[in-house]
């Protein structure tokens, strides 16, 4: 399973220009994995009672679930691991003494997140203030809108389809319509990814 493209605007003038995506048949490896790794929906909604920043909405889960996908390649995403960072009280203090110094406010869950996996793959933690102000300057711009249609081989709509990106999900529906609503992301592109049962991009 790989990415797409690396960069929003080739994924969105594909699926403007074309308005559809053929999803092929990914590798038994892959397909395994993806049923395999990555926590269920019920896993991230008490993970988000546990930090106790916001209410496990349906919004609210499908932001934070999306930060485990896509499962074939973020599988060294543990849930286990990131809910033993983000309820360790140093690390607490440390993101929460930044945040509230720009924002007036403590970290909110997706922030924790985003913190504690950046912290397991070996950002420093003396790097908390610069990407805190990264992440506000990227939260003022308006949020980003991914329309398409989701076909597989023989050009049929594929219903159910996870499309995600850093922060959000949708499934594609009956007619593999999906509509993907995401904030601006850090840096200068985002990746999509789409998963289906056997199927992967």
């Amino acid at each position: 399973m790989t990415p797409l493209f690396r960069n929003l605007a080739n994924v969105a003038a594909l699926l403007w220009v074309a308005n559809l995506l053929v999803l092929t048949a990914g590798s038994e490896t892959c397909s395994a994995q993806v049923e395999a790794n990555g926590p269920s929906r019920e896993d991230v909604a008490d993970l988000i009672r546990k930090i106790g920043r916001d209410e496990p909405t349906e919004a609210k889960t499908d932001e934070i679930l999306s930060l485990f996908l896509p499962r074939c390649l973020l599988s060294d995403r543990s849930l286990d691991k990131a809910q033993i960072q983000v309820l360790d009280p140093e690390f607490l203090a440390q993101v929460d003494t930044v945040y509230r110094e720009l924002t007036g406010k403590p970290a909110d869950t997706r922030t924790l997140l985003d913190r504690a996996f950046e912290v397991q793959i070996g950002y420093p933690v003396t790097t908390l203030q610069q990407r805190a102000l990264d992440e506000i300057k990227a939260r003022e711009k308006p949020p980003l809108t991914l329309q398409g249609k989701v076909v597989d081989e023989k050009h049929k709509p594929m219903a159910g389809v996870v499309v995600s990106t850093t922060g959000a999900l949708a499934k594609s529906g009956d007619d593999g319509q999906f509509l993907l609503r995401f904030k601006a992301p850090l840096e200068d592109y985002a990746q999509v990814w789409f998963e289906a049962k056997g199927y992967g991009l």
